[in-house]
């Protein structure tokens, strides 16, 4: 007999475990590990007609528009190199849509600092996630991320180019 409480409790630790696995991920700089939380699923960006889906198009998307550096805070190929984007995404105000015990919708705000060593600690971008996920076989994942840029700052030390243009 199933007990459905405790279902949709562990249900959302493990979405909240991918919402934070992607921040972390992504900081640290493991564009592997971080697109693949993207295998069966996509990012999409509000207003934007590009869809980036699947693991191999995420990691394109990282490798195209990130800038990550080494230790001597070169620019440089993370696939190649040990490097990492010196940011730290924040995830905050979680809020589900919906929770079954095979599907959610959450949306929550996200905040990105960057503090390149010697340089100020600022924020540079903020917005929210409408994040879709999907169980089967008792695993959870990330079906769809679309993100919102409500906030956007100096992203010069963060971005290449425009991706937003």
């Amino acid at each position: 007999m199933s007990n459905p409480p405790v279902e949709l409790f562990h249900a959302r630790l493990a979405i909240e475990r991918l919402i934070c696995a992607y921040a972390e991920a992504l900081d640290a700089g493991d564009v592997v590990r971080v697109s693949g939380l993207f295998e069966r699923g996509q990012i999409r960006i509000n207003g934007m007609d590009v869809v980036h889906k699947g693991s191999d198009a995420v990691r394109n998307m990282f490798l195209r528009f990130t800038i990550f550096y080494d230790k001597h805070l070169n620019a440089v190929d993370p696939t190649l190199v040990r490097s990492k984007p010196w940011t730290k995404h924040l995830s905050s105000n979680l809020r589900f849509e919906s929770l079954t015990e095979t599907s959610a919708v959450l949306w929550s705000d996200f905040t990105v600092l960057q503090g390149l060593p010697g340089r100020e600690l600022k924020p540079i971008v903020a917005g929210r996630y409408r994040d879709t996920f999907c169980c089967e076989n008792g695993a959870w994942f990330f079906a769809d991320r679309l993100e919102y840029i409500d906030l956007i700052g100096d992203v010069s030390s963060h971005l290449k180019g425009n991706p937003f243009a």
